[in-house]
């Protein structure tokens, strides 16, 4: 979650040029269209920071001992291979 900071700034960023839909003429009609739009953002936003983490760290945790095995010997092959 380190780089969270660009998704926040995206979210924010689109509900602030929303808003304005919501006011002024036609604000009726353009309120029926942007109440999903932004339930739209907030839930992409939600997945990306939260549930996608969440569910990677526990397949991570799940894995299968013998594959991680063959790929700490693979990176380790990796980085010898390029030291001079």
């Amino acid at each position: 979650m380190s780089n969270d900071r660009p998704t926040r700034e995206t979210m924010s960023l689109d509900e602030a040029t929303v808003f304005p839909w919501t006011t002024g003429t036609g604000a009726g009609v353009m309120k029926r269209i942007t109440a999903p739009m932004i339930g739209g953002i907030v839930s992409s936003t939600v997945l990306t920071l939260l549930v996608i983490p969440i569910l990677y760290s526990l397949w991570r945790s799940r894995s299968i001992p013998a594959v991680d095995r063959q790929l700490d010997v693979a990176s380790h092959h990796r980085a010898q291979s390029e030291q001079p």
